[in-house]
Order: C-alpha cells, then structure tokens, then sequence
C-alpha cells in the first residue's frame, strides 16, 4: 500500500467518524483512531502528533483534529486541488452557496484569499458550555446547554413582549432563558429541542436567569462552529452575520493553502494553514497563542525584508577602522569621568562595527542623562585618531551649539579640532570652515541641516553621528551617508526595545540602560489649576533658596510650526507669570526669536540672568543648566509622556533635589492616569512602555508618513525573541537571493503588502 491509497483509506475512517459523532468508535476494533493512525505512520509520519491525544478530547476537538488531518491527507491524493495562493482570487466554487457567498464577500471587499483569511478577530468568545453557573457573579457571561422544557411569551408589567424558556442544563438544574421584545426565538425554541445559548447571566435573589444574545438548535451529533468551543467574533457591517463569515473562512480553509515561509516551521512556529485555521477556529487558548505568534512572525519578518530591501541590501561595505583595545582605553581615559559600565558596553558594541569591512548602521538609545554623548564623542575620537572626520547632525542650532561645547569639553585632552556648521553661519566664517573641511583640517564638524548642502565637502568622512533621528527624514540622511560612512543613530526617545528593533529594523540596537552616579531623581506632582496657589508658592521657595525654574507654555494643538503661535502662547503665560509671581526675573524663549536670539537667551539664563525661562518645547533637548531644579508643564495632558519625560530631564542635572509639576487642566479619569505614570517611574524605558499601553504606538518615527503597518501592543510586548528571529531570517533569506526571486511566493507576498500599504516598489 503506498501513500495515497493510505490517505484514501484514511480520508473514509474520518468521514465515517464524523458521522458518528466523533465519538472514537469508528474503528473500534483496532482500538480507536490514534491506534489506527500509529499502525500506518511509516507511510504518513505527519499525521501522528494530531491523534496523540484524540482519545482525551472533547467530541468538537475531536472534530477540529480531522479537519486537520484531511487538509493534511489532501495532499497525499492524485486528485487532490493545487494548494491555493494568498493572492488567489476568491471564486465561487470555494464555497457551498456558490455565487451567492461571492457577491457578498465582494460587497464587503473581500476579494482575495488573503484579504479574507487575515480578516482578523476582534475578540474571541469562549463558548464551551460554563461550569459553576451559581459561582459567577451578577452581568457574566456564560455558555449553557440542555434541553427545552416548555416555552411560552407573555407581557411584563411594563407592557414589554417577553418570550421564556424553562432550560434543562447537562448537569442538571433548570435555567429560564429570557428574550425581550423578540418574536423570532418562538418558532425555534420549542418544548423537547437541544439548545445551545451564549448570552448574559442575571441574578434575581437566588434564582439565575440567562438573556441570550446567540442561540443554537443543535441537530444531529456534528460539531458546532458556533459553540462548544472558543468562537471568533469579527467586526462586521450591519447585515452580515458571524456565522456566515465563519462558514465562508473554513471553507476556503478546507483546501490547502501555499505558505510562502515554510522556513518558518524550522523555528517552532506552525505552519500557516494551521495557523490560520486556529485563528479563525481555536482549539484551545494555548494553540491560538502560537498560531498568533506565526502569524506577528510573519508580519515582523516583512517588516524587516522591507526595511532591508529599502536600505540597499544587505552588509553594504565600508571602513575596517584598525582600532586597537589600547587606543580604546587612551580616549576613554581622557574622558573628564569615568564611563558606566552600559556605556562601555556600548562603545564596545560600536567599535566592534567600526572594525568590520562593512557599513555600521547602529541605533544608540538612552535615557535622558545616560551619557549618549560620551559614547558618541569617544568613537568621534576614534575615528580621527585613525585619520578619518566625523559629522554630528542635530536638528536645531540650539542643540548643535550645545553639542559642541558639550564636546570641546569631553575631547579637549585629545586634540579633536573642532567646527560648527549651521543656517546662521556668515557667508565669509562659512566659507573659510568649508575650505578647513575639505582640506581635512577638522576632525569633528557639528551641524544642522546645513551639513547636507552640496558644496560641504569632507576630506575622509568616516563617521556620520545623527542625534534625534526621527527628526530626519530618511532622505535627508542618505544625502549625508552617501558616501559608505559608519552610522551611529542617537534618540533620547525612550523606544521600548520591542518597537525600536521593529520600527529601526535596518539598524543594530545599542541600549544605555544606566544613569550615570550624580544624577538626581526628579520628584514629579500632577496638580490641577485650582491647586496652582500651591505651586506658585513652592516656587518661590526654590527661587529665594537660589535656584532656578523652567515653565513651559501650553502646546498649540495643530500649529507646531506657528511661530506667531509660538510667540503668543510664551507672551501670554510671561504676562501672567509676571502678574502672579511679582518680583520674579522672567525671560521668555520661543520658536519666533533667531538662532542669535535663542542662543543669547538660553546663556543668559545659564549664567543666572534670570530666575525663571517660559518656553515652548524648544527646551526639551539640548538645554544643561544645573542649578534649574524646578520644571512647570501648563496643559500637561496634551503632552505625550516621553516628550513631559524629556522635559523633566532639564532638571535634576545638579546636586540639588529636583521637581516637576504638570499641570492637568483637562482632570479626566484618562489624563490623571497617563499623566500619574510619570509620578510613579523615573525610568523613561518603563515610562514609554506604559506610554505604548495607554495610547499605542501612534506616530513614533512618522510610522505612518514611512508606509509601516501600525503595530498593536499586543503584537509588541514581549516579542522581542520573535522579532530577532525575523530579522536573522530576513538576512539569511537576502543573502541566498538579494531580491528574493529564490522565493516567488514570499516576494509575491511582500509585493502585495507593500502595495497595500502605500510604499513605494522595493523589489
């Protein structure tokens, strides 16, 4: 006997079991299916493990199993039909009702196999019959099963239609069901009828009662694809019923199904038939958590070869930097302080990038006052001791300046010369640090935007620093990278490492996870406007104790890029500070002033020319004033909590115990609990992850302008295994075909995702 007429064989026993009821009797003689199965598993060693432990389940597991097994036996057969394409167009002969389930499906816009069975669930509701009906409590809901007793409608005393049912439960008691103002129950739920209903208990003293919101006359002994087990529930338009949509799923699951990544078997994961035949149908909550965890594989791993294909390929070359582990410990040494043991870690992780003959691509995350600069000084250091310039790109002059004496400070026992290239630059001073530049004068050139025009020319750049990437737009960067330099990306946005290795899938991921010692913790208070009385007092306190305050204005909600916006909203809380705290030395900063002016503004608070700087958001990088030890956020509920996080960082830079106060003036259940994260964590990773559950992963990056898919918590959290495994799989699948032509079926389907999505062609 060979294989086919084994899955021939085999495809009858089934169908015979079926008709009994799925009951393990239909070939009782051999000692039931799984006796069965393991006599023939020299000839079909995959169908084994689904009869393993068909004897313990349930009659509607049961039935769940040999679905399985036929969709595998189905392959095995001559006649068996050419496994469907994602990309197949749904036709009539998929289903029962023909043309009549076509139409409909096309009115919903379901066209496409793919289209219909990723049509994810909304929920899932469990409807195996509830045990313990008397321990649940009042509103719950439950799945019951019996047998009708009697059944009549009469009147409530509110004039209201009641139909009731007496119910004879399984295990015994009697339930009455309750329908209100429904006629159509009555010609269905009749006396001596099984009964299947989903609905919501309600308790009246002792008695329980049950209003049905889904029912079932259950005929004959097949297994229900509406109860007995865990049910999908979808988001449907008015009109279209769960069962229909249901039914149409499984049957075009009942023919098999091409997996464009059967690599993905070889870790762990299912297959995709199965996978999706369990999300549309689980078994059990067990299995429908790893037949979603093939299918976040899958959509991680697009994500990945996406961003990949989009960087040019894989491993483009680059500098091998020679650099010695005693050269390493001379610049380190040269520091003003001592590196932590994270920032060591992750200058090791750079330098051993710099040391490769490819292109180092690496993203450099850290918490607000982790010392990124360091890192990112120590390798400019690197980079020049071996002959080569660097470039640091930020995104505002306030911050390039800052930047600079941040690092004339850290490098100043090396050498490192120096320059500083922004819009503000004259025309003469620009001319002369051109010419400097080009003549390989300057180690290390700090810039805006400016660094991208066309006539700023490096003698050997080496190493391309960008601080607050996402900032940047992706071609802005590559104008600068052009030329094979390494890459080190800095974001003081704390990313939770599940998103930042999804969103940053072409780059390495090196993570500052240690504040450096000295730095105080920032104790923040979410205050209402009522209670500013409060505040202002404590204020002054600080201010006659010698230290300093930042307030920042209220955000001007869809004008970012106003400045006469800008203007207003500091001018306006400058008046009404001056009014409320007389006496006070107060200077403002907003978006309208110059590059000068801002400079000259942000000095003179530093050098204590002021008690108090009202600001927009200009302040939230960039600004280091140690004896500033109180921060004031008006409207703080139309912040996101890593920007108020970023905030607050401008405080406790001092030995001086440090505050923030947030002003919430909307007083909502929501605000009071977003903004009562920061009051409880410092950490800005936990912050941006309790950020992430509250509101989602929203527009971090422009993940919407770049084309990504969004990405749900739940598709996030905890992921961080599977994410890595896509991406050593997206590498691997590239370098065996750079433009996956290897791979028709998973390039097919990388095609069809990135023009749904909106991105341009990668492949």
């Amino acid at each position: 006997m060979d294989r086919a007429e084994a899955a021939d064989r085999l495809l009858k026993v089934f169908k015979l079991e079926r008709e009994r009821g799925c009951r393990d009797d239909a070939v009782r003689s051999v000692g039931g299916l799984r006796d069965l199965v393991s006599r023939w598993s020299a000839l079909l060693p995959a169908l084994e493990p689904l009869f393993l432990d068909y004897r313990e389940l349930d009659p509607a597991g049961r039935c769940q199993r040999l679905e399985q097994a036929e969709l595998l036996l189905a392959g095995e057969l001559p006649s068996a039909p050419a496994p469907s394409s994602l990309s197949s167009e749904l036709s009539a002969e998929l289903f029962s009702t023909g043309r009549t389930a076509l139409r409909k499906l096309r009115e919903l816009g379901l066209r496409s196999c793919h289209q219909l069975l990723y049509l994810e669930p909304r929920r899932y509701e469990d409807r195996r019959p509830t045990p313990n009906l008397a321990d649940l409590p009042d509103g719950s809901r439950a799945t019951v099963a019996g047998v009708v007793r009697s059944a009549l409608r009469r009147r409530s005393q509110t004039g209201k239609t009641l139909f009731l049912a007496n119910l004879a439960l399984d295990s015994g008691r009697a339930l009455p069901l309750v329908w209100f103002q429904q006629s159509w129950p009555v010609r269905q739920v009749l006396p001596g009828r099984r009964l299947l209903a989903t609905g919501r208990l309600q308790r009246r003293g002792r008695q329980l009662q049950l209003f049905p919101d889904y029912f079932e006359i259950e005929e004959g002994a097949s297994a229900s694809q509406n109860f007995g087990r865990i049910v999908p529930v979808y988001s449907l338009p008015e009109g279209v019923s769960q069962v229909f949509i249901r039914r149409c799923i499984q049957e075009v699951l009942r023919r098999p199904l091409a997996d464009p990544l059967p690599q993905a078997t070889a870790l762990g994961l299912p297959a995709l038939h199965a996978a999706l035949s369990e999300v549309h149908l689980p078994s059990d909550q067990a299995v429908l958590e790893k037949a979603q965890r093939r299918l976040r594989f899958d959509d991680y791993l697009y994500l990945e070869l996406r961003s990949l294909l989009a960087a040019g390929g894989h491993d483009p070359p680059g500098t091998p930097f020679q650099i010695t582990p005693e050269e390493c410990a001379l610049v380190t040494a040269a520091l003003p302080f001592q590196l932590t043991g994270a920032q060591r870690r992750a200058l090791g992780e750079i330098v051993r990038d710099m040391r490769r003959p490819v292109q180092m691509a690496r993203l450099l995350q850290g918490d607000v006052g982790s010392g990124k600069t360091a890192v990112a000084a120590s390798a400019a250091a690197l980079a020049a001791r071996q002959g080569y310039q660097a470039a640091l790109m930020v995104p505002t002059e306030v911050l390039a300046r800052q930047h600079l004496s941040t690092l004339q400070a850290l490098l100043a026992e090396l050498g490192i010369r120096t320059g500083l290239l922004m819009g503000a630059t004259g025309p003469r001073e620009r001319q002369a640090l051109l010419a400097e530049l080009a003549a390989g004068r300057i180690d290390l050139l700090v810039g805006t935007h400016a660094l991208l025009e066309p006539d700023v020319q490096f003698a050997r750049l080496g190493l391309v620093i960008i601080d607050e990437e996402h900032r940047f737009g992706v071609r802005q960067r590559r104008q600068l990278i052009r030329g094979r330099p390494d890459v080190l990306v800095m974001t003081a946005t704390p990313i939770p490492r599940s998103l930042a290795l999804t969103v940053y899938g072409d780059l390495d991921l090196s993570v500052i996870d240690e504040l450096p010692p000295g730095r105080t913790p920032v104790r923040t208070r979410v205050i209402r406007p009522e209670h500013r009385a409060q505040a202002d007092a404590f204020l002054v306190r600080q201010l006659q104790a010698g230290h300093q305050a930042y307030v920042v204005a209220p955000l001007v909600e869809e004008s970012e890029h106003d400045l006469m916006a800008d203007l207003q909203a500091v001018t306006s809380l400058t008046q009404e500070l001056g009014r409320r705290l007389p006496g006070i030395r107060i200077l403002p900063l907003h978006g309208k002033m110059s590059s000068a002016e801002k400079a000259e503004a942000i000095w003179n608070f530093a050098q204590r020319g002021a008690d108090v700087l009202v600001s927009t958001t200009v302040i939230e990088v960039g600004i280091d004033v140690p004896n500033a030890t109180v921060m004031v956020v008006e409207d703080a509920q139309r912040f996101g909590l890593a920007q108020l996080h970023q905030l607050r960082g401008r405080v406790g830079r001092g030995a001086a115990a440090s505050y923030c106060v947030l002003v919430d003036s909307e007083g909502s259940r929501r605000s009071r609990e977003r903004l009562g994260v920061l009051e409880r964590y410092q950490d800005g990773f936990k912050i941006a992850e309790e950020d992430l559950r509250l509101r989602g992963p929203g527009e971090l990056k422009g993940l919407r302008q770049s084309g990504l898919a969004e990405l749900t918590l739940e598709q996030l959290a905890g992921d961080e295994d599977l994410i890595a495994a896509a991406k050593g799989l997206a590498e691997q699948l590239l370098r065996a075909s750079p433009d996956l032509s290897a791979f028709p079926e998973l390039q097919g389907e990388l095609r069809r995702r990135v023009e749904e999505s909106g991105l341009r062609d990668l492949i």
